[in-house]
């Protein structure tokens, strides 16, 4: 029964079986937790003299949507995951990257936490050190700013991040996000949630 409500997405809201089993939403919200706790914690005890900001930064690389869903895929989730076929190919990226963290729930309720924590030994861990080696983030808002700031460096940045539409169902929406720059439109992203859209 854990595992159904792990792979159901809440997508799947008006489904008679999401009502009997339930979605993972709330596992989601447990499991996120759980998550930048134990990645936290490792990030901290691999590299205790980097400074705040940077030790924020690998945290964010490490848990963004792009990265666990990448783990998720893995993991072989997409064999498992129930969503609605009205779900579109980055609405999907979401919904992994939440069955990834749903995942942890079930595995700590039914584990632990010691479980979890030799999980991510081997799922997440080893990618900490490959992650400061190639510097790489998934913070695409603050890549863009710096990129910005060494092209212009006597001109005040001004980024806009503007909210244009709202579609789908309650339990599925998608939001559309325009970055602005000095006023001209650059791109839209879209995505489940407007943070996730302003990165997209």
């Amino acid at each position: 029964m854990l595992l159904l409500t792990v792979f159901t997405h809440r997508s799947l809201n008006n489904g008679a079986d999401v009502l009997k089993i339930g979605c993972n939403q709330t596992f989601e919200f447990v499991g996120d937790t759980i998550l930048q706790f134990l990645v936290t914690t490792e990030i901290f005890k691999q590299f205790p003299n980097l400074q705040e900001n940077s030790l924020s930064q690998f945290r964010s690389s490490l848990v963004c949507n792009k990265a666990l869903s990448g783990i998720a895929r893995e993991l072989g989730f997409t064999e498992f995951l129930r969503f609605s076929v009205n779900v579109t190919q980055r609405a999907i990226e979401s919904a992994l990257a939440d069955t990834f963290e749903a995942f942890l729930t079930a595995l700590f309720l039914d584990k632990g936490l010691f479980s979890v924590e030799n999980f991510f030994k081997i799922a997440l861990f080893p990618k900490i050190k490959k992650l400061v080696e190639e510097k790489q983030c998934c913070d695409y808002k603050t890549k863009l700013y710096r990129f910005l700031c060494e092209k212009m460096k006597h001109r005040k940045i001004k980024i806009q991040y503007r909210l244009i539409s709202e579609s789908g169902p309650p339990h599925l929406r998608v939001f559309c996000v325009r970055t602005v720059i000095f006023g001209e439109k650059i791109e839209d992203g879209e995505a489940m949630s407007v943070t996730e859209a302003e990165q997209d």
